[in-house]
This record gives C-alpha cells, sequence and structure tokens, in this order.
C-alpha cells in the first residue's frame, strides 16, 4: 500500500499519548496514528465487507460523494452575476460610473462574474474599444493638467 505525507494538527495531550504508545510498541509516531485511524473509521470491517460486495465501483464512488457531501457543512451561496458586454464597455470608458464600480467590486472579489462562450466572443468584437478607452483616459489627464 503506498503511502502519502500530510499535516495533520492535533492537540498536545494527543501528541504526548501518540508518543508514549509510539515509544512502548517500538512504533513511529505516523504508525500509531495510522493504526488508530484505521481502528476508528473500521478499515477492517470495511474491507471484509468490500470483499464480498458486488456493487459496480462507480456506483460505490457515486454513493461515496453524496455522503461525503450530505456531511459537509452548507456554505452560504457566492453571489455570481453575468455582465452585459455594453457594461463591460462602459466600465473601460469611465471607472467613476456604475459599470465601473461593478467592475471595480467583481475584481475585489465581492461577487463571481459567469462568462459564456458567447460573451468572449461578442467582447472580443470589441477589441478596438480598449484602444479607445486608452485614448479617452490619456485625453482626460492632459485635460487635467
Amino acid at each position: 500500500m503506498s503511502k502519502v505525507r500530510t499535516t495533520v494538527t492535533l492537540d498536545d495531550e494527543v501528541l504526548k499519548w501518540v508518543k508514549v504508545r509510539a515509544a512502548r510498541l517500538g512504533l513511529a509516531d505516523s504508525q500509531v496514528i495510522e493504526d488508530s485511524l484505521r481502528r476508528d473509521l473500521g478499515l477492517a470491517l470495511l474491507d471484509r465487507l468490500w470483499s464480498r460486495d458486488q456493487m459496480p465501483e462507480e456506483q460505490a464512488t457515486r454513493l461515496a460523494v453524496e455522503a461525503q457531501h450530505a456531511t459537509r457543512p452548507r456554505r452560504r451561496r457566492e453571489v455570481r452575476a453575468v455582465f452585459d458586454v455594453s457594461v463591460l464597455i462602459s466600465a473601460l470608458l469611465s471607472k467613476r460610473g456604475a459599470p465601473g464600480r461593478l467592475v471595480a467590486a467583481w475584481l475585489d472579489g465581492v461577487f463571481e462574474a459567469v462568462v459564456s462562450d458567447a460573451l468572449l466572443a461578442e467582447f472580443h468584437r470589441h477589441d478596438h474599444l480598449g484602444d479607445l478607452a486608452q485614448s479617452v483616459s490619456e485625453a482626460r489627464s492632459q485635460a487635467s493638467h
């Protein structure tokens, strides 16, 4: 069986008892921890049950994923938004307006932007507007001096 290195955070008292048991049995700390996990998870029993089970692996995997999802705490739903291309173009032209503030909020991680291939294709059809936005920005900068 292959081994994988991992980091585990343990209570000081638990680690002390792991070390005591390891010293008494002449084992490595990691072996004591693995043996305890195997016992607690009932892996020997599961191995015996699985050896008799005829469930296809795909079905077993699906059930395992469902069980894992069922035990996870529910997270707050993240806010997602789809930008219209005109909003993105407006944001390129001015950071001060509502479109600019929306894009800034997205870049700050306030919400997740959802895009499709069609939206990206439409945006790329307007690539020349990036140059226009740069020109507008430079013109504003020169006018304010």
